[in-house]
Parts: C-alpha cells; sequence; structure tokens
C-alpha cells in the first residue's frame, strides 16, 4: 500500500512566486533558460548552468555550487520561506478544455524499491548522475515528481471540498494555463489523506523518472551507511487521479534517411506497412502513423501479418522504432543518437513540418498519444516503453514548492 507523508515545504513569498515559478528544468534547453530566467526565476537553482558561458561544461562541480549558493541566497532573501508546519498542498492546474489537481506530499522511496511506486521508463545513467549531484548539494529535492492514481472516490472529493473552501497560497496564469495552490494543514485532513493512499495498492510515475531514481539512489546510499531514517527517505511528489491524465503524442523527427533515397525509403516501407490514401498528419487513431517527407505527410499503419505479440511491441512508438527507425533509418538507442530529436506534443503538425521544410530535418513522424491504460498495463507487468513515449499537459511549474533535506 501506498505510503505518503507532509512536509515542511520551502515556497515563494507570494509576492515573488510569478518571478520564481518556470517551466521544468527538463523541457528546456540552457539557452531557452537564460532567456527565460529573471532575478528571481527558480532556473537559477534547477539549471544554474544558466549563469555560466555557452558550452560550459553544465556537469561540472562549479555549476552544482551556484545551484547550492542560489538556493541559499534565495532563502536568506526570503525569496522561498520554510513552512513550520507540516502539511499537505493541493496544486490546480486549470486550461481552456482541461482541469487537473493532484497532492502534493512526499512519496516512500521504499515503496519505489518496492515497485508500489510503478515506472514505465528506463532512465539515463548521466542524467540521472546530474540529479543526484543536484540534489546532494543543494540537500533538497528541488522539483516535485509528477504521479498518478487510479481514480479513488474519497480523495477526489476530498480534494474537491478543500479547493472549494481553502483560500489559495498561490494564484496566477502563465501561458494560458492557471496555476492554483493550496496548503492543507488541519491534521485530520492529513490523517485522512494518508488513510486513503494507505488503501491504494499503487502510485505510477507519469513524469519525473530521472528525479525519482535520483532521489531512491540518495535514500539507498544512506540506507547503506547505516544512516538514520530522514528526510531523504522520500520523493517529493505531486500526485493527480488517473481520470484527470492528459497525454499527448511525443512525436520525432530525424536529420536524415540512413543513406537512403526517399523513393527508396518509401518502396521499403510499403514491405511491411499500408499507405493510406488519405494522409493525415495527425493520426485519427491507435495503429496509425503519419510522417512528413519530400514534401508530403504520409499515413501509414503496419500490415497484419508483421505485428508482433505482446502490448508493449504494438505501441505505436515501438512500431515506429522495431520497423522503421532501428532497421531502415539505423537508429538503434533513441537514447543515445544524436540524429534523432524528440518533439512533445505542444508541438503541431505544422511545427513537425516546418522542420523539415527548412531542412533541419529530413523526415518528421506524427503519432496517436500513448493511451493511459496502456501506461498502466506496462508499468503493471514491469516492462518500459520506449523513451519519450509520453508527453503530459499541462507541464508542472516548477519553483511552486521545494523540499529540503
Amino acid at each position: 500500500m501506498a505510503v505518503i507523508k507532509p512536509l515542511r515545504g520551502l515556497r515563494p513569498a507570494p509576492r515573488f512566486v510569478k518571478e520564481v515559478q518556470a517551466p521544468p528544468y527538463d523541457v528546456i534547453d540552457a539557452r531557452e533558460a537564460k532567456t527565460l530566467a529573471g532575478k528571481k526565476s527558480i532556473l537559477h537553482i534547477t539549471k544554474p548552468e544558466i549563469e555560466f558561458p555557452d558550452g560550459f561544461n553544465a556537469y561540472s562541480v562549479e555549476v552544482y555550487e551556484r545551484g547550492r549558493d542560489n538556493l541559499q541566497k534565495f532563502i536568506n532573501e526570503k525569496i522561498l520561506i520554510e513552512d513550520e508546519q507540516e502539511s499537505f498542498y493541493l496544486y490546480r492546474l486549470i486550461s481552456a478544455s482541461h482541469t487537473q489537481t493532484g497532492l502534493v506530499c512526499l512519496a516512500s522511496c521504499a515503496d519505489y524499491e518496492r515497485n508500489i511506486i510503478k515506472k514505465h521508463e528506463l532512465t539515463v545513467e548521466r542524467k540521472e548522475r546530474d540529479r543526484i549531484a543536484h540534489f546532494q548539494y543543494c540537500e533538497a529535492h528541488t522539483e516535485p515528481v509528477f504521479l498518478f492514481y487510479k481514480d479513488n472516490e474519497s480523495i477526489t472529493s476530498e480534494i474537491d471540498g478543500l479547493c472549494g473552501k481553502l483560500d489559495p497560497e498561490y494564484d496566477f496564469s502563465e501561458n494560458g494555463v492557471r496555476h492554483v495552490f493550496f496548503r492543507v494543514s488541519d491534521s485530520a485532513v492529513i490523517s485522512r489523506f494518508i488513510r486513503y493512499f494507505g488503501n491504494l495498492p499503487a502510485l505510477y510515475i507519469a513524469d519525473g523518472h530521472h528525479r525519482a531514481k535520483s532521489s531512491y539512489e540518495i535514500y539507498k546510499k544512506n540506507k547503506t551507511n547505516g544512516n538514520p531514517a530522514a528526510e531523504t527517505d522520500y520523493i517529493l511528489s505531486t500526485v493527480f487521479p488517473q481520470k484527470e491524465m492528459c497525454i499527448l503524442s511525443y512525436n520525432r523527427a530525424v536529420k536524415d534517411l540512413n543513406c537512403y533515397e526517399a523513393d527508396v525509403l518509401l518502396q521499403k516501407l510499403s514491405d511491411k506497412f499500408t499507405f493510406h490514401e488519405s494522409a493525415q498528419p495527425t493520426p485519427a487513431q491507435k495503429g496509425i502513423i503519419s510522417f512528413y517527407l519530400d514534401g508530403k505527410w504520409n499515413s501509414i499503419s503496419i500490415k497484419p501479418q508483421h505485428k508482433k505479440e505482446g502490448l508493449k511491441e504494438n505501441l505505436d512508438v515501438s512500431i515506429l522504432q522495431d520497423f522503421i527507425l532501428k532497421p531502415l533509418l539505423g537508429i538503434k538507442d533513441p537514447r543515445k543518437d544524436s540524429r534523432i530529436s524528440f518533439i512533445g506534443g505542444n508541438r503541431d503538425a505544422g511545427f513537425l513540418k516546418s522542420i523539415v521544410d527548412r531542412g533541419d530535418y529530413k523526415i518528421s513522424f506524427s503519432l496517436f498519444p500513448t493511451m493511459v491504460n496502456d501506461l498502466i498495463s506496462i508499468s503493471d507487468t514491469n516492462l518500459t516503453m520506449p523513451p519519450k513515449s509520453t508527453w503530459f499537459e499541462p507541464k508542472l511549474q516548477s519553483g511552486l514548492i521545494l523540499h529540503r533535506f
């Protein structure tokens, strides 16, 4: 059963929240972060390489020390203030067509070890080492992991009731999304949430596999060294109900055709794929892959005789990888190959077309979004999806809460 714990959140003073908040560290590069970051931006803590010249080693000790020093500076200047009482927090995101509300809490690293916190992606060791070092230098979790749970009426009704009567700590809009943040300090309510989550068989990672794994590795190291139970036994998390998950496609673009001419590639694709007469830039259903090549959109689906057995093998992202990217375009490991880029679902088909038309890429692929039930089935059977299989939207803004060790 899932274990959660309240925390003393380290949070922006309300008058600074708009200046502090920023996109998650891993959805923007250093150049974008430099453009976005004002003097009080959380990016000075989560991506401290923005304070160094272009090309500076982002994984150097100097960068991690700068993140630590900036965190202390924000605390000293009371830009960030730590709550005196352990609390849960509610984070509601509202867009034109979607609302989701999560509980901000500490999830258990022991649950991660026991696979009560379930994963669906492999992590990259270099990125793990980066967040481990970052958390250890800062002595804090600087961004939450995005988790979800199978729908539970007791939890969602409790959350909805609280959002209707609590005064928000923060309420601001950014890029078309309203972000509302509440603090829950009532001990009876805290006890109820702990009991509700204690009845859940599992929590699922939606986004933040590297942050979760890094938190676990720090916990494991402390446990091995015989250190007593501490705040490092937990993972800073925001947990949402399954029914409120919004998954967009995670598309791909490749810089070359692996020495094939376009007409030869099309011919090879026809061996195992059916080409649809009416090509759509955005697939209308699962099982269809669209791609843009030589000024034209094509829509294809795998021929029945070439389908493989198994849930993982029949994911669209797996079909793309196993039948096109690897055997034809030579991309054996998409986590390491510099020829492939992953395009989040917040970019439309027009963007996929434009990056090919201007010559940055030779071909781009548009996918139907992975279904949340498929993600759950993959996680429950201890399988992993290809990297970058899901793009959750809206993104949780960073800087609203940190957790000090």
